[in-house]
Formats: structure tokens, C-alpha cells, sequence
């Protein structure tokens, strides 16, 4: 039998003038494992591994070199959102 999971993440990104990303946020049913903010810069890619709590928070600050765009990615369950990050994004 395939289970099903509900992921709901609730994340607050924004971009300050000093090019620091700031990620918050929780996942819900998180089961571990490793969470990445990956940021694509034409062919090269930044990777960042979250620290994520047991119960799914997290917040952590991130630098970012220009607009970019990016992948949130979790191991467990298996998800990923693509986005685009840029200044005074809020």
C-alpha cells in the first residue's frame, strides 16, 4: 500500500540589501532527513542544508550572491518548490 503524504510548509522568505536570505518556517509531518535551499547562478549551483528541529521549524540566514532562482527541496517526504529570490523580496 503507497502512503500519502500531506506536506504543508509555510515559509517566509525575503532578501535584505546585504544579500542575506533570511528562511523561516515549518514543515509538518517532517520524518527527518535533509532539507536544502539550493540557488542556481546560470550553470553553477549554491547548496545550503537547513537545520530543521524535530518538529519541522526552522530559520536560518542564507547569503545570496545576486536574483537568482532557487529550489526548496526535503528529503522526507519527498518535495521540492521551485521559487525566484531577489532583493526586498517579502
Amino acid at each position: 500500500m503507497k502512503k500519502k503524504f500531506l506536506l504543508s510548509i509555510i515559509a517566509f522568505i525575503s532578501i535584505s540589501a546585504s544579500s542575506q536570505i533570511c528562511l523561516s518556517g515549518k514543515i509538518n509531518k517532517f520524518d527527518g532527513g535533509n532539507v536544502m535551499f539550493i540557488q542556481q547562478y546560470g550553470d553553477s549551483m549554491v547548496y545550503d542544508t537547513l537545520k530543521v528541529s524535530k518538529d519541522g521549524s526552522f530559520e536560518q540566514q542564507i547569503k545570496a550572491k545576486q536574483p537568482s532562482i532557487a529550489y526548496f527541496v526535503i528529503e522526507n517526504p519527498k518535495a521540492s518548490i521551485q521559487l525566484f529570490a531577489e532583493d526586498k523580496m517579502k
